[in-house]
This record gives C-alpha cells, structure tokens and sequence, in this order.
C-alpha cells in the first residue's frame, strides 16, 4: 500500500492532468482552507480553484489510503468537516473504494465519490447530481378580521362557516377566500422570512383585501362584507433530496439536465461562453413525458377542510455525490 502522501501526489498529478485544458486552474496539496464560522483555516489534502466564467469553483479533496473500503462513519466525519470550509464542492478520494452504506450516506450529504483511478478522468468535476428542494404548504386556519363597525349579528351567522365555503364575489368574477389565502402562502415560499421555518413548522400571515373591498363574501345561509383582512396559518412542508443529473462540457457551453421528482417535469441548465468572455444562462422546462394533454392541479385535498398547495424549486448542487 502506497503512503498516504504518495496518493496525495497521485491525485494531485491526474487531476492537473484533467484540467490541462482550463487556464488558471490551481491545484494544492495539503491546503490550509478558511472556516466559514471560525475565520480559522483547516488543512484539506487536496485544493482546487477552477476559473469558470466570472467566478471560480473550489474543490476541497480528502485521500483515505486505507486497504479496507471507506465507511459510512469516516464520510460523516469527512462531511463534517468538508462542509465547515469555504469551498463549493467536497470530494473524497479512496485507495479502495467504499462501502455501499458509505455511499448512500455521501449521497445523502453531496460529497463525491472517486476512486484514483476515477480522478483521471477528463471532466470527473463536473456535477452529478443536483439538490432539489420541494415544498408545498398545509393550510391549518382562516381567520377574518372584521372591524368594530361590523355588526354582531353578522359575524355570528359565519360562525361555524367553513373557510372553504366563503366566496368573494364581484359584478365580474367570484374567487373561492380559501384560494386567496392559499396563494398567498405560495408566494411567499421562496421569501427570506420562510427560509428560516422548518420542515413541519407552522407559520401565519396577514393578507389585506383592500381590492376586495367593493365586493360580497358569500356563504351558504346568506352573505355580508368583506373582511378587510384575514389571516391565514399554514404547515410547512420542507424535503430537499439528491437526484442524478446529466451533464456535459463541450467546447464553451455546459449543459446541466435533471428531473426534479415533482410535476413530472424536466429542467435543463445551459451556460454558454460569449465572445466577451461573459457567460449567458439560459432555463428550460419541459414535460418529463411528451403528452397531449397536460393535467395538474395546483392544490389537493389532502383531509377534509385542508388543503396542500405544491411548489417546489431545484437549485444546481456544487458538491455532487
């Protein structure tokens, strides 16, 4: 068995070799790297700074030099520790393999893989998988928000009035209040404040309905005013998984393809190197499966008196598994 700095050689050689193609490509052994939290540095086997475009892809590389496969409990401590460094990607490289529980778990985390042999391959950097985030919201309680000039008469025929059954409606049009609410807690989905709410957690806004002021809110034993707000409290429900992507590098373009695991849909990510040396992005999303007729509903009853509303978003992954 080689000594670990030989390995360390090794991969640094064949990786120098797969990106003899990029300019400005630098590659460290025995690299100090910045903590994101502690500002202190931390010594990686292996370091990699790619130029692509207008900003530049950092690898951090771990080299396991053991005879028997790495296992699911060094990738948790390599992860642990990878995923504290201010580099893009994490990568572990092993002199003889992995185990399939070490595997599922790198997966898991989006740490890649290789062999010494993989290393050598033109292009191995590129992803091979992409994170997606899905989330869709639960809507738990409407609630109205009449002022004091509205008479107690009136509020207490709603009383008992599922929220379901309100209707708002106009000389034009009527809108079910339950889909007001709904879309609003879609569109603040991807806001700053519900990056902070967690998976199953529940949180509440207030929706003004100024514009609906001038209409009538039916419901099934008669009808009165609009509220002038309402206020609706929803569930969270947050998943973010792993799944493979298909990639490819020719010439300036880069073209990045997956299917994110929700309304059957496939996204495709192509990045192409203009004459000025700026790079123009461009998104595409098609159906998964050609059909003639597309079908899905935006909400689902999920038990009575509730609602899911779906939304999700994939978002390309620097660190592959």
């Amino acid at each position: 068995m080689a000594k670990k700095w030989q390995l360390v050689e090794g991969v640094v050689t064949a990786i120098e070799h797969s990106f003899a193609g990029l300019p400005g490509t630098l590659v460290v052994p025995n690299a100090a790297v910045t903590d994101r939290n502690s500002k202190t540095t931390r010594q990686v086997d292996v370091y990699v700074s790619i130029p692509i475009g207008s900003r530049v892809l950092t690898i951090g590389i771990e080299v396991r030099d053991e005879s028997a496969p790495v296992d699911i409990t060094a990738i948790e401590q390599l992860n642990a520790k990878l995923s504290k460094l201010n580099v893009d990607r994490r990568c572990v490289v092993s002199a003889s393999g992995f185990t399939k529980s070490a595997r599922a778990e790198a997966a898991r985390w989006g740490v890649e893989l290789r062999t010494i042999a993989e290393v050598g391959v033109p292009d191995w950097w590129l992803p091979t998988t992409v994170e997606v985030e899905h989330c869709h919201i639960e809507l738990l309680h409407v609630g109205l928000g009449f002022g004091p000039d509205t008479p107690d008469d009136v509020i207490e025929k709603m009383k008992g009035v599922a929220p379901g059954e309100f209707i708002i409606t106009s000389a034009t049009q009527s809108i079910s209040l339950v889909d007001i609410v709904i879309s609003q807690g879609l569109a603040l989905i991807n806001s700053p404040e519900l990056q902070k709410v967690g998976d199953q957690e529940s949180f509440s806004i207030l929706i003004k309905l100024e514009n609906h002021a001038d209409c009538t809110l039916n419901y099934p034993s008669g009808a009165g005013p609009v509220p002038p707000s309402v206020r609706g409290t929803y569930r969270l429900h947050r998943t973010i998984k792993s799944v493979p992507i298909a990639s490819y590098r020719m010439g300036g373009v880069e073209a990045f393809t997956f299917l994110p695991g929700f309304d059957d849909k496939q996204v495709t990510f192509v990045s192409e190197l203009q004459g000025d040396g700026t790079r123009r992005v461009s998104l595409a999303v098609a159906d998964a499966t050609p059909r003639s007729t597309r079908v899905g509903p935006t909400y689902v009853n999920v038990r009575p008196k509730a609602r899911v509303a779906r939304k999700g978003r994939g978002r390309r992954n620097q660190t592959p598994s």
